[in-house]
């Protein structure tokens, strides 16, 4: 979900691996030249969504990296994810996500609670069918950097 601390995980996990990370939405600005709000205005969430497949096939060629995709990425790239390398589902709650929630996320410009909701609603399983682990970030980052390199350490699917 947007605003679950996949990039601020991301950073760390990677710095702990000594692997070099990637977030998509930043490479799909760099490519792009183009913050994502104005490719949704400019050119609608469908180009948005082609941009991310593209880069997203891209990086998932790459071995050893930390990749931080986009929260809407499993809507259209579910099963090249799950087949590109070791999938986590970072869970935190709406409550949490509202108190850190920055501006930049096109689909939930103005976005009140019931908006995440609906938006959670609609993603939760595909969040779930293209993961490997789910590991939740409610607490320290470090407790879940550290459940999820325990996860990728072990090879293991964490339900």
């Amino acid at each position: 979900m947007p605003g679950c601390g996949k990039t601020t995980l991301g950073q760390c996990l990677a710095q702990r691996l000594s692997r070099p990370f990637f977030d998509s939405d930043a490479e799909i600005e760099a490519r792009a030249g183009r913050s994502i709000p104005d490719i949704f205005a400019e050119d609608g969430e469908a180009a948005f969504r082609a941009m991310e497949t593209e880069r997203l096939s891209e990086l998932l060629k790459r071995d050893g990296i930390v990749l931080s995709a986009g929260g809407g990425a499993p809507e259209r790239n579910a099963d090249l994810l799950r087949g590109g390398g070791f999938v986590v589902y970072v869970e935190r709650s709406i409550p949490s996500i509202l108190k850190t929630l920055s501006g930049g996320r096109p689909l939930l410009e103005g976005a009140a609670e019931e908006l995440l909701r609906e938006l959670y609603e609609r993603r939760r399983g595909l969040y779930e069918r293209a993961c490997h682990a789910r590991i939740g970030n409610d607490s320290e980052i470090e407790t879940a950097v550290a459940a999820i390199a325990e996860a990728i350490e072990k090879g293991r699917v964490i339900p």
